[in-house]
């Protein structure tokens, strides 16, 4: 649905500025000679221009957009954008100007085109900013509009991730059964199973061993390796906020495979769909996407237990430095900033 339309404004084709040249020119000349050939050759080229002029104003007055696109994206990787135009009597070229580099699309109304964009800057989108161009017949002259659109449902574009070599200190609990990082949690139960040699003695499970008579041990699920709270600090001046946002998501991905019960601490906008709205201005401005600090943020420190999840909390990441987590935290925190000097807080 169109929230805002700019005024139509022209864009002549080269031959139509040779072509206006030119009636100019017949027209002084049939009036000074009084050739009258001249003059009506001069009144059909100014009729011609006329009726492309006029077809493609009217054709791009009452433009719709329906607009569907996922959910998800990621930065630098393509996502299908579904556009249908109604409103209009001619094809008409699309162009994704919230996406900078987005090839432009011919769409037929009411048929639907597909835009492949490239996102290039993490956050959340609910809007995004279409260019609506459609020619005479005669192709002499372009009539063009901008249009912002809000999306169905707000796209989360996720940094990409960063390797970068992870290594989770040592914090082995001191009783039997903790493993790296389990400060106060038990490892999980998987499931029982015979004895094997070079088994641990803490292992020996004696009901079962009681009830089968033979020697028994309990195998562990590395879903008590721990927890991990990973705190993003980003400043807006600072250049390395999508860096900084994309290593804390490979620590998140490397931390949830190998079991760690991972935690995300950042500031999340406050801001609503209406205040985030782009304006226009007109149609000759450049578009230019850049991510911006919220007017109100707060800190929030969800649970993520998969990578899309780590993705979608990164996405919304705002600038900020998140409040820390008190004294006595019962496992690792990690300390990312957008300076690049990220560190374990003991």
């Amino acid at each position: 649905m169109i929230h805002q339309v700019t005024r139509r404004s022209t864009r002549l084709a080269p031959l139509a500025v040779l072509l206006i040249l030119t009636a100019g020119g017949f027209g002084w000349f049939s009036i000074e000679t009084g050739t009258r050939p001249l003059m009506i050759l001069t009144i059909g080229i100014v009729l011609a221009l006329a009726l492309d002029v006029g077809w493609g104003f009217r054709a791009l007055s009452k433009p719709e957009l329906d607009v569907s696109c996922p959910g998800d994206a990621r930065v630098g990787e393509p996502m299908a954008v579904t556009i249908r135009l109604s409103g209009m009597s001619r094809p008409a070229t699309l162009t994704m100007l919230s996406v900078p580099g987005t090839p432009p699309v011919q769409v037929n109304p009411p048929e639907a085109g597909v835009i492949d964009a490239v996102p290039l800057v993490p956050g959340r989108y609910p809007w995004a900013i279409f260019e609506i161009s459609t020619w005479g017949p005669l192709g002499l002259n372009a009539w063009v509009r901008r249009a912002v659109v809000q999306l169905p449902q707000a796209v989360l574009v996720a940094p990409s991730f960063v390797p970068h070599d992870v290594s989770f200190p040592p914090t082995s609990g001191s009783r039997p059964g903790h493993s790296r990082g389990a400060g106060t949690q038990l490892d999980l139960v998987r499931s029982i199973r015979e004895y094997e040699p070079g088994d641990s003695s803490h292992l020996i499970h004696w009901g079962a061993t009681a009830r089968t008579g033979q020697l028994m041990v309990r195998e562990l699920d590395p879903c008590g390796a721990g927890k991990l709270m990973i705190v993003l600090a980003l400043e807006a001046d600072d250049l390395g906020a999508e860096m900084a946002a994309g290593r804390a998501g490979f620590l998140a991905q490397r931390a949830i495979a190998e079991g760690w019960s991972v935690r995300i601490v950042y500031r999340e906008s406050l801001d609503t769909a209406e205040q985030v709205m782009p304006r226009l201005t007109g149609n000759r401005l450049p578009i230019r996407i850049v991510k911006r600090p919220a007017s109100a943020s707060r800190t929030v420190a969800p649970f993520v237990s998969s990578e899309l999840e780590a993705r979608r909390r990164l996405a919304l990441a705002d600038f900020g430095d998140p409040d820390l987590p008190g004294t006595g935290y019962p496992g690792l925190v990690r300390i990312v900033t957008s300076s690049g000097e990220d560190r374990w807080l003991t």
